[in-house]
């Protein structure tokens, strides 16, 4: 289970507005006006800054998509994982000059019937699954052209 499945957009907002007003109660103690006219001033200019920098930090751990060495037997097993296989698929360049049969042997039987990506613009076409990122909405597709028999290009694509 991930971070933003236990709290969620609200439950982030409810944390930093608790925070904040842990630190406005932490300071509201009976003091000479000149300290709260400075905490005040540093409570509207840090406020700001430490949700901002909250957000990145947010997103950054939210994008963080894991990638592994490529293996055959998990990608013929676990069709919703590809997506954690692909980037090694592509960076050690395993398709380039592949033939149509060399290709079926290595990644098994391409999707058939697919509703989104019908298509005779490609050969062969992969289910890699949920689309990394914070909003996991779409699906993601290996997409591979094959010209004179051969691996011609292939391409990361989204629904």
């Amino acid at each position: 289970m991930k971070l933003y499945d236990i709290f969620g957009q609200s439950g982030f907002a409810a944390l930093i507005f608790l925070l904040t007003f842990g630190i406005f109660k932490f300071f509201k103690q009976k003091s000479n006006p000149l300290k709260k006219i400075w905490f005040w001033m540093a409570w509207l200019v840090a406020t700001p800054i430490l949700y901002t920098g909250a957000v990145i930090f947010m997103l950054l751990i939210f994008s963080y998509a894991p990638s592994r060495e490529f293996s055959k037997e998990e990608w013929l097993d676990k069709k919703e994982q590809r997506v954690e296989l692909v980037d090694d698929l592509i960076d050690r360049k395993m398709l380039d000059g592949l033939t149509e049969n060399e290709v079926l042997e290595l990644l098994g039987e391409p999707e058939k019937n697919n509703y989104y990506f019908k298509s005779l613009e490609w050969d062969f076409i992969y289910y890699l699954g949920l689309e990394r990122g914070l909003f996991r909405i779409d699906s993601e597709w290996l997409l591979i052209w094959i010209e004179d028999g051969v691996v011609d290009r292939y391409e990361i694509h989204r629904d």
